[in-house]
Formats: structure tokens, sequence, C-alpha cells
């Protein structure tokens, strides 16, 4: 609870220029005119550092130019000052009164009782404009603590205030998926825009890619669709857009991935293999999709008589003669187009038979694959830094720590099988350790900042979990998690109270016939108790890999940030966080 005396002297200095407000007013309705009642909210369990009895505070209400600092003002007579000079007005209730010089409430400082208020007293004394509004605590005439916000106001005819709105951040932007490429190295894409007030004045699109630099792109206001260029072809990029107005800038829209890539390349032939014997090979190969080549181009490495070869429009085999024998050649085969389109080349390295060769027919049995599901005791992948906000302190970039430890009454030959463990015919073995433990040690009460004496709160990490798909069809997977309730004897409380912030710690790179395995986090989960009502008590999204991506190894780790409601006893609390992976439909 906040202080029962005053801490500040009568006649203290105000704040210094430029401190940080304690936290921003809500107005409501969003917009009305001169005369509709307005409430102006501060945050929950917002109060002055002493009360009016035993510290001297006091708490008014302020309207002032955008241009002023309010921790700058001081408070004579009701109005807000900056030195000698009225820079401003008190608010008027909706009975006319200004709301000024306010006794706080007993012991606890709390601004109390917030009444409603209307503009139609100040009607031909404001222009048209921005303004700041919001509450100040006092002590001696001087500021020391605040809660702002500004409004939009316009007026008519005499100055009477005919509009009031106010400021709020726009929504996201919603990005229309997939992607397109109009051009070589270019994603085009499309998006729409929730109405905000004040307008949106432009909007930001940002490209960031599997490996390289981040490309961002500013679009003017009514914007809806955009062309980013100088991106790297066969690069993934996951793009989000911004909008921005005069009160700030939006959270990211939905991300989409997209590749850009090369309108002028055309496909390779596909499956080039050799048949030797002692003087030739017999090539053959897949007619590649899309647009027919006009012919193709084969070249022998080291040189023989004739090379480079054509093959016909239509070809699927060419038979290359006059070779020496016991010698290894390499066979390049491109298809030729209409320029400027083009396409790559594709190799493969025979060595031809001795005129005495014999063969021997070789078998290999692939083994049945599977949606595989690990984890390792004790192992934590790196993570990312997150900024401090008022539940959590902020978190700086961790790398990967531990060895991994065996979970109790485990088969060692099992667990080192990990992450892919399988039975004696190498099919993946459903029974692999399941059960690992994370201590989130003592919880610490929040001291400070509007969540003041609420929670505890307390982070972690998650053992690393690792999807392991090797199944025939590439159908996709999502990996999710959810946890039950905490419990300590006969006490509890939700598991909602758990949150996390997934992070993709590694995926299998592309293979030699250009596989790519291609995952997304799930969103971040902020506890229950924040400005998330969601946490983990249900089902939620970890990473997950789209069909045509998901076949490889695939690592998860995630920050876990829990608060403990004071009105939970004390003990020590235990819950179950179960993880799944299934299949996409």
């Amino acid at each position: 609870a906040p202080p029962t005396t005053g801490l500040i002297s009568t006649g203290a200095s105000a704040l210094p220029a430029g401190t940080p407000a304690a936290g921003t007013v809500t107005v409501s309705p969003a917009s009305g005119t001169g005369a509709t009642n307005f409430t102006l909210n501060p945050p929950s369990g917002a109060a002055c550092p002493g009360d009016s009895a035993s510290g001297g505070y006091s708490w008014q209400t302020f309207l002032v130019s955008t241009t002023v600092d309010p921790a700058t003002l001081t408070y004579v007579g009701g109005f807000p000052q900056v030195g000698a000079s009225e820079v401003g007005w008190p608010l008027f209730n909706s009975s006319g009164s200004p709301v000024s010089d306010q006794t706080t409430a007993v012991t606890t400082g709390l601004l109390t009782p917030i009444p409603t208020y209307n503009f139609s007293a100040l009607d031909g004394l404001l222009a048209a404009g921005t303004y700041k509004i919001g509450y100040a605590c006092f002590q001696g005439g001087q500021t020391q603590r605040f809660w702002v916000n500004q409004i939009q106001i316009t007026t008519g005819a005499g100055g009477v205030i005919s509009g009031v709105s106010r400021f709020e951040v726009p929504a996201a932007p919603v990005l229309a998926s997939p992607l397109g490429t109009a051009a070589s190295g270019t994603l085009t894409g499309t998006f729409t825009q929730a109405t905000a007030t004040p307008a949106v004045t432009g909007y930001t699109v940002t490209a960031v890619p599997t490996t390289g630099a981040t490309v961002t792109q500013t679009l003017a206001a009514g914007a809806t669709s955009f062309s980013l260029t100088g991106l790297t072809n066969s690069v993934a990029y996951s793009v989000t857009v911004t909008s921005t107005n005069a009160a700030g800038t939006s959270v990211a829209s939905n991300a989409v991935v997209g590749t850009p890539f090369d309108i002028n390349a055309r496909p390779p032939v596909g499956a080039l293999a050799g048949v030797p014997s002692s003087s030739s090979v017999q090539l053959s190969w897949t007619t590649p999709t899309g647009v027919a080549p006009l012919d193709y181009t084969i070249t022998v490495t080291p040189a023989v008589a004739g090379s480079p070869f054509t093959a016909a429009a239509g070809s699927t085999s060419f038979n290359v003669t006059g070779l020496a024998e016991s010698t290894s050649y390499t066979f390049t085969v491109t298809p030729n187009h209409t320029a400027p389109a083009f396409a790559p080349a594709s190799s493969t390295t025979v060595f031809t038979q001795s005129a005495s060769s014999i063969v021997q027919d070789i078998s290999v049995t692939r083994p049945i694959g599977g949606l595989v599901l690990t984890q390792q005791c004790g192992l934590y992948g790196a993570l990312g830094a997150e900024a401090a906000d008022s539940f959590f302190a902020a978190f700086t970039a961790s790398a990967a720590t531990g060895t991994g430890t065996m979970p109790t009454g485990e088969v060692a030959g099992k667990y080192a099988q990990y992450p892919y463990p399988v039975d004696a015919l190498n099919v993946p073995n459903p029974t692999y350790p399941t059960r690992c433990a994370l201590n989130m040690g003592i919880a610490d009460l929040i001291r400070t900042g509007p969540e003041a004496g609420k929670y505890f709160r307390t982070d972690g990490r998650l053992n690393q979990v690792t999807v392991v798909d090797t199944r025939n069809a590439d159908t996709g997977w999502t990996l999710s998690g959810s946890v039950s309730n905490f419990t300590s004897g006969a006490n509890s409380f939700s598991g909602n109270y758990l949150g996390w912030t997934p992070h993709a710690s590694g995926t299998s790179g592309p293979t030699f016939d250009g596989y790519d395995q291609l995952t997304t986090n799930g969103p971040a989960i902020m506890p229950q108790g924040t400005a998330s009502t969601t946490g983990l008590a249900s089902s939620q999204v970890l990473g997950s890999a789209n069909a045509g991506s998901g076949l490889g190894i695939a690592a998860f780790d995630a920050r876990m940030k829990l608060l403990i409601p004071v009105t939970a006893d004390n003990g020590t609390y235990t819950a179950t966080l179960t993880l799944s992976a299934l299949p996409k439909p």
C-alpha cells in the first residue's frame, strides 16, 4: 500500500522536466461533443505519495497544450501554471464546477472520487487542436506525480466545442496471405487497417529474413499494398506491418512468410542419373515442370570428343559414347529457354566400368518414419532479450546452457537416442522419457509501479523440446502446450497465471535436393493479470510447421513467466505442463 504519511516536505521542488508520467489516463467514450459527459479514469490504484491529512498532498485535473511538460506544472488557485503564468485550465465536472485542489483518500493517498466531465464550460476559451489532459498530485503547489493522455478538440461557430476525441494508438493492420513476387528479389502484399483516432499517418512494412539484413519500407496514409525490393531470392522473409498516428505506433500485424524468387528462373531437370558401360554412359532425367525447354545442353568433364552435346526438346535421355573405361566423369544437363528465362544446371558423376567388370545389386530399407516429440531435462536453448514491463524485469539474451540429465528411472541407452528414439528396426519408439521438472524458485513480490502489491512474480526457462518428423506425408505439424492449476495442498490458483515467450532454437537446414524445413514460433502468451487474460490453462501453440516444410528436426525453447496472486496462501505450488505434437489435417 502507499505510505501513510507524506514523504516529501511542503514546498519541495517540482519534478524535473521530462519526468515520465506514472501512467496513462483513459478517456471514455472515445469521442463526443463539448456537452458530452466523459469519464477520465487513471490507472488502477493511482495514488499520491501521501494523503491530504498527514502529508499535505492534493490532486486535481489539468488541460494544457501539448508543448507543456506536466512535470513542470504548479497549481495556484486551481489553475495549472509554469512559473507565474497560467498555461491551462482544470477540467469541469458535469455540474460545471472545476475539479481542482481535491482531497486524497485518507492513508492510501488514492485519487477519489473520480467525477464525470464535460467541456461546455470551456466554450469560446479553447482553440481547435491537440491538448494534454490528466491528473496531477501536488504538495505545496508543486507537481509530485501525474498521469496523462491526449485529446483532439474541434470548434464551431463562436468557439463552441463541437468535437472531443481521444488519442488512440491504431489497431494492428491485417496482412493478407500469401505474399506475391512481381519481379526478382521482390515481395508484394496487401493489408487492411481499422479506423483510428487520430487518423493513421503512415505504415511501416518490415521483412525479417532467416539470414541476412532486415528490410523496411514506409508507406503514406491510405496505402493498402506494398512492394518490397532489394530482397535476396530463395531466402524466406517474415513480413509484418505496423500503422502509426499522432498517438503512436500499433503492435505488429500477423506475420506472413514469403520467399522471393527470380521470375525468369525455370526449374532444372529432375532425377538425373547415369548407367555406365565400359565406354559409354546412358543419361536419363525427368522433364522440368512448367514451360518446356527449347532443348538441353550436355557437357562432360573431363571433356570428350563432341562435348558439349545437344539433346532435342522433349528428350529425357542421352547416350554419351567414346568414354574411357574405369574413369570418373561428371555430366551436366542444362535446360535452355528463350532469354531472359534461364534454368540451373544439374550434374551427376558416374564411374565407367572396366572391360572385365562385374556388378553387384545393392538394396537398402528406409525404415518407417513418424512424428516424434522429445525433451531433454536440464538442457536450455538460447533465448532473445525482452524489455521490462509493469510485471517483469528486463530479460537479457541468454545462451544455450546445460548438458541434459537423464530422468530418474529411465534406461540410459534409450535416453542417449535423443532426439529420435527408435526400436531395433529403427522405427520411432513412443515410450521415450516424457517427464522433466522446472523449478521456478522463490517468487518475488512486485514492489513498484502500478502493479505493486498485487502479485508475486518469477520466471524460468522451458526444458528444450524437439519435434522430429520423418513421415512419408509432409502434412506439417503443430506443437502445443497447456498447464494444469497450480496446487499446494488444498490451495490452488489458475494455470492461466503462467505465460511464455516461444523461441525456435534450431531447424534442419536445406537438403542437397533443395528441401528446407521452416518453422514458426507460437505467439507470446502473457500471464493472466497482465494485459492478457489467456495464459496457458488452455492449449497454446509453442511452434508449428506448414505442409511441405515440416520434415526434419526442430528444437523449441521458451521463457516462462508466472504471476502468483497475493490472495494465494503461501506454500510450494506444483502444476503439470503437457506438450503435444499433432499432424496438421
